[in-house]
């Protein structure tokens, strides 16, 4: 069953639960205050009969002269007293009106009337504030004959008529939410079923300003995401291609002219292919590191480590390309505090920065790392000059395969991985990276690092 017909059936169930409900509330409600309204107008109209059965009593001492009578001296008082008032057409109500009633002494028990009758409520008879009897009125069949007959049914009839228009209401509101919530429903459904057939190009809005078009803006949220990882996906493996194929078509091409004899098989020539088979391994290895860190299998040994030491050896190792190009190099790392992390992965987060410095700074230029102490752990800055990165690509850097500059990457051999590997490290080490404009006239990378443990090697 569709979810508007469900709905429907469930607004028109509920309606009509909470009309039968409400209408039995209500006859029980009227019921019960027609009978305490019947029973106190009664007992007001029989006020002259109290007084007369009070009188008895006074004169007699006790009820002996009514006791084991069927019948109380109802007419002759009633008619008495409604007589002095004028109320002619009163002589023949009592005999009617007023056929069961039961005298009660002090303890309620019968003494006089209709014993054959059930006792329903009683008016208390009191002589100088001391309680001598009850005057009873009976709950016979006659009784609720006429409540039936005078009120009850037509307060039931005016209940039911309003129960079919509250009914016939619910069906008609029912039919309308069921169908305006249905619509939109029915919309997302088939959005839905696009999104999972792999198209997303759409847009869809709802149609009110309400829970539909929070989700309806999630879904088209949703399209965009899918849309954009479908396009990296085919730019991912596109680039990937492009940069396996480059590699490769040099090794071919190479081993193709030793074969055909034009050059020769030497030294050079294998250094030659090394080289091409190194950049090719260099490439599967980033690829690999960034697969597992996309999955979350990328370990880490975690300890308290001399990452300063680290950086200083690594500077150190290439200080005779730094001289190559006539690189000015400042480490300022005095009183670095440890970190903890893994010092394997650390490494290569250092090694990777300083070969994109030593790959893209110009000739002649400065080169400065330095720290500064944060909350809890430090802050490393890895600085250059020149040339600077545009402001366009700052935050595209450490996405993968990225190049500022692709022809100028590709010469120098980058794959154009380094950074978003050192994304992937300094943020399974819960830390930071990210870049920004250097004073120095290049790029700034820094990144945070934990000084204390926060938790168990993983």
């Amino acid at each position: 069953m569709k979810i508007r017909y469900k709905l429907f059936l469930a607004i028109l169930v509920t309606a009509f639960v909470s009309v039968f409900a409400l209408q039995q509330a209500q006859r029980y409600s009227f019921e019960k205050g027609l009978k305490r309204y019947s029973d106190s107008s009664r007992f007001e109209r029989l006020a002259p009969l109290i007084l007369g059965l009070t009188d008895i009593y006074v004169r007699d001492g006790s009820w002996g002269a009514l006791q084991g009578q069927r019948r109380l001296p109802i007419p002759e008082l009633l008619v008495r007293s409604e007589g002095q008032q004028g109320d002619r057409s009163s002589r023949h109500r009592p005999r009617k009106f007023f056929s069961g009633l039961t005298l009660l002494d002090s303890d309620k028990k019968p003494i006089a009337g209709a014993f054959h009758v059930p006792i329903g409520a009683s008016k208390a008879i009191e002589h100088n504030g001391q309680v001598i009897g009850y005057l009873a009125l009976s709950r016979g069949p006659r009784a609720a004959r006429l409540i039936d007959r005078n009120f009850a049914k037509q307060q039931q009839a005016g209940t039911i008529w309003a129960a079919v228009v509250i009914l016939i209401g619910a069906l008609l509101s029912a039919f309308l939410i069921s169908r305006s919530l249905g619509r939109p429903i029915k919309n997302l459904v088939e959005q839905v079923q696009k999104l999972s057939d792999g198209e997303y190009s759409f847009s869809f809005v709802g149609e009110k300003s309400d829970e539909f078009i929070s989700l309806s803006r999630n879904l088209n949220s949703l399209a965009a995401t899918l849309r954009e990882n479908r396009q990296n996906r085919q730019q991912w493996i596109s680039d990937i291609s492009h940069e396996l194929r480059t590699p490769v078509a040099v090794l071919q091409a190479e081993i193709e002219c030793i074969e055909d004899g034009h050059k020769a098989m030497n030294m050079d020539s294998l250094l030659s292919l090394k080289s091409e088979v190194n950049r090719l391994s260099h490439l599967i290895s980033d690829l690999h590191q960034l697969t597992q860190a996309d999955s979350g299998s990328m370990s880490f040994d975690f300890s308290m480590c001399d990452l300063a030491t680290e950086i200083e050896n690594a500077v150190a190792a290439n200080r005779e390309r730094f001289s190559e190009k006539e690189l000015s190099v400042s480490v300022e790392l005095e009183k670095m505090p440890l970190v903890f992390g893994d010092i394997y992965r650390l490494r290569q987060v250092v090694n990777n920065l300083i070969e994109n410095t030593l790959r893209y700074t110009d000739a002649q230029g400065v080169f400065r790392i330095s720290w500064r102490a944060y909350d809890g752990g430090v802050e490393l800055l890895f600085e250059d000059s020149s040339p600077a990165v545009p402001d366009s690509s700052i935050p595209k850097l450490f996405e993968r395969l990225y190049r500022v500059d692709p022809s100028r990457n590709r010469a120098t051999g980058a794959s154009g991985l380094g950074l978003s590997i050192c994304h992937a490290i300094i943020d399974g080490h819960g830390g930071t990276i990210n870049a920004d404009k250097s004073d120095l006239g290049g790029l700034l990378i820094r990144f945070s690092l934990p000084c204390e443990e926060k938790g168990s090697t993983s």
